[in-house]
């Protein structure tokens, strides 16, 4: 009965999905979750959602810093998962283009429409989202960089580790994640044809 239920409430919220599963977006990554519901103790199925990122430059930081990178759609308990995934992907991206999302730009990410997501497995889909405003950070010099489009049909999900390499100290190394067979289950009902998860 629970899994009736949740297979009930995935299909009753299908049709008010904005998830696009064709062509191509900037800023814009399908990231997946597990969900669980209210009365399914136990019980968890996967979701696909659009994580969406605009990053604006900024001058000077006015006000507090955390005011400069603002994620929505997920738990802001101060200790919650996301809250570290957060911190990974500012590093990552100050390690990779030697810029800082909290310092030299303003940026949002929305998880759009979903609310209290927890876990660190979303920090590819955030990192994947900046970098595609930012453009290729290989490309120099960096005023030359354009936005990149990212592929619809592909959903992710990883965390995002920041353990050295040593062949590139520029890399950025993706971690591991859980509930697999559910998100990839989440991402073919919302008509993703490509699911990217951490080897």
């Amino acid at each position: 009965i629970q899994e009736q239920a949740m297979k009930e409430h995935l299909q009753n919220r299908k049709p008010f999905k904005i998830i696009q599963s064709e062509g191509a977006a900037s800023g814009m990554v399908n990231g997946l979750a597990v969900v669980g519901f209210p009365g399914t103790e136990g019980r968890s199925a996967g979701e696909a959602f659009p994580v969406v990122a605009e990053v604006f430059p900024i001058d000077e930081p006015k006000g507090p810093r955390a005011e400069n990178f603002i994620v929505t759609g997920t738990l802001k308990d101060s200790d919650s998962w996301v809250q570290d995934s957060k911190q990974h992907v500012r590093a990552a991206i100050l390690k990779m283009y030697g810029k800082d999302i909290m310092e030299d730009y303003k940026t949002f990410i929305s998880f759009a429409q979903q609310h209290n997501v927890e876990g660190p497995s979303a920090g590819v889909a955030m990192t994947l989202a900046i970098m595609s405003r930012l453009g290729d950070p290989r490309i120099l010099p960096p005023e030359t960089r354009q936005p990149i489009a990212i592929r619809q049909d592909v959903a992710v999900t990883g965390t995002i580790e920041l353990i050295p390499t040593p062949l590139d100290p520029r890399d950025v190394r993706v971690g591991s994640i859980g509930g697999v067979p559910d998100k990839v289950k989440g991402a073919a009902n919302a008509g993703c044809k490509y699911v990217v998860i951490p080897q």
